[in-house]
Parts: C-alpha cells; sequence; structure tokens
C-alpha cells in the first residue's frame, strides 16, 4: 500500500473542494436560468391569456353586431311579407266582390 502524504491528502481535498463549488456554481447558474425561464413563461402566459380575453370580447361583441342586424332583416322580412299578403287579400277582394267590374281595355 502507498501512503498519502498530508501534502497529498490536502492536495486531493483541494480538488475535490474546487470540484464541488463548481457544481455548486453550475447549480446555482442551472437555478437562475430555470427562474428566468419560469418568469418568462409566465409572462407569455399572462400575454395569452389577454389574448384569448380579447378575442373573447371581440367575438361576443361581433355576436351582438349580428344579432343586430338578424332582428333588423327578421324586421324587414315581415313588412314585405305583410305588404305582399296585403295585396293579395286586396286583389282576392277585388275579384270576389266586383266580378263583373270592367277590367283594362282591351
Amino acid at each position: 500500500m502507498t501512503q498519502a502524504t498530508d501534502s497529498d491528502v490536502l492536495n486531493r481535498l483541494d480538488k475535490l473542494t474546487a470540484a464541488v463549488e463548481s457544481l455548486a456554481q453550475g447549480l446555482q447558474e442551472t437555478k437562475l436560468e430555470t427562474r428566468v425561464f419560469q418568469a418568462q413563461t409566465t409572462e407569455r402566459l399572462m400575454s395569452l391569456e389577454q389574448r384569448i380575453t380579447d378575442l373573447d370580447k371581440r367575438i361576443d361583441q361581433r355576436l351582438e353586431r349580428i344579432e343586430k342586424r338578424l332582428d333588423v332583416q327578421e324586421g324587414r322580412v315581415w313588412t314585405i311579407l305583410l305588404a305582399v299578403f296585403t295585396a293579395s287579400v286586396g286583389v282576392i277582394v277585388k275579384l270576389v266582390a266586383f266580378p263583373n267590374w270592367p277590367g283594362p281595355a282591351a
């Protein structure tokens, strides 16, 4: 067996200490990078949530505008149908009430 001198033991201890300190430093850097990445991810997530909220609001506004347009269109359709119905009733009443009424001169 070889015997290690005090200087060899101290030298190896210094190397081990340096290696452990290097690992600790690397671990600290990794932790810092992880925290930075986590903060960036959180910021991006909040940005996406804000975009989704804004998009949802815009979609709701568009749906409300479309519903208003549909209500207006429905009113127009009912007005046209009422006018056609009234004209049809007028023609039918004329034909029934005045069957011999002279029509246009031929």
